[in-house]
């Protein structure tokens, strides 16, 4: 890994999970871990999920981001190669 987004200070950060925000992954691990239990409990009671395509912004806790930007990218299949660019697409414009 080059860097850690988790040490950014900035504004805000930008973590691409799933539609319930349970991805593991090492850069979406490594945001909660940093960020505190704190982060888990926002999108447990207040957020709950992310439908494709759409972004849901939460407190960076923790971390010193002010704000961390959840955004849940599409399953992509070659069969529905538009609707998944078109979902993908959403995710960069909101």
């Amino acid at each position: 890994m080059a860097g850690d987004i988790a040490s950014l200070q900035v504004d805000a950060i930008v973590n691409a999970t799933n539609e319930s925000m349970s991805d593991s992954n090492p850069v979406s691990d490594r945001i909660f871990q940093r960020a505190g239990p704190g982060l888990k409990e926002e999108i447990a009671f207040d957020v709950k999920e992310c439908k494709t395509g759409e972004v849901r912004v939460t407190q960076g806790h923790a971390l010193p981001a002010r704000y961390i930007i959840h955004t849940a990218g599409p399953k992509y299949n070659i069969k529905y190669q538009s609707a998944s660019e078109n979902a993908l697409h959403m995710c960069y414009r909101l």
